[in-house]
C-alpha cells in the first residue's frame, strides 16, 4: 500500500508492505547509481533490522557499511557527529556517495546534518 503524505512545500510516498526491508537495495538502485554508503542507525534499530537492510543494499551493488550510535536524544551532539564523520571516512566516502538514515528522528536528524556538511553534501 502507498500513502501519499502532501505538505505545503514538499510531498512523499509512504510504502507498508511485508518484505520491504529486504527489497531495500532494489528502491535505492532505483535512486542512485552504484555507490559507497553508510547506513547510520542505532543500537535498538540495529538489532532488530541492520543487517537485514546492509545485507540488500550490499546485493544491490552498494559498497555498504553500518555505522552505529547510542540510542536516544542524547546522541543528538558533536561528540557523535564527530564519530559519524570518522566512519564516513574509513568508508571512503565522496561526495559521490550516500548516506541512509535507518531509524526514527534522532537518526534522520544526525545522519542528516553530517551528511550535508561532510565534503559539502552526500546523496
Amino acid at each position: 500500500m502507498e500513502i501519499k503524505v502532501t505538505l505545503p512545500h514538499h510531498s512523499y510516498l509512504l510504502q507498508i508492505q511485508a518484505g520491504l526491508l529486504e527489497q531495500c537495495g532494489d528502491w535505492v538502485k532505483s535512486l542512485w547509481a552504484p555507490q559507497r554508503i553508510v547506513i547510520v542507525t542505532d543500537e535498538n534499530v540495529q538489532k532488530l533490522y541492520g543487517q537485514k537492510v546492509l545485507e540488500s543494499v550490499n546485493a544491490a551493488g552498494f559498497e555498504a557499511s553500518l555505522a552505529v550510535v547510542p540510542a536516544g536524544e542524547t546522541s543528538k551532539n558533536l561528540a557523535v557527529a564527530e564519530e559519524l564523520y570518522e566512519a564516513f571516512l574509513t568508508a571512503g566516502l565522496t561526495r559521490s556517495d550516500g548516506v541512509i538514515a535507518l531509524g526514527g528522528g534522532v537518526i534522520g536528524d544526525l545522519a542528516g546534518f553530517v551528511a550535508s556538511t561532510y565534503l559539502r553534501g552526500l546523496h
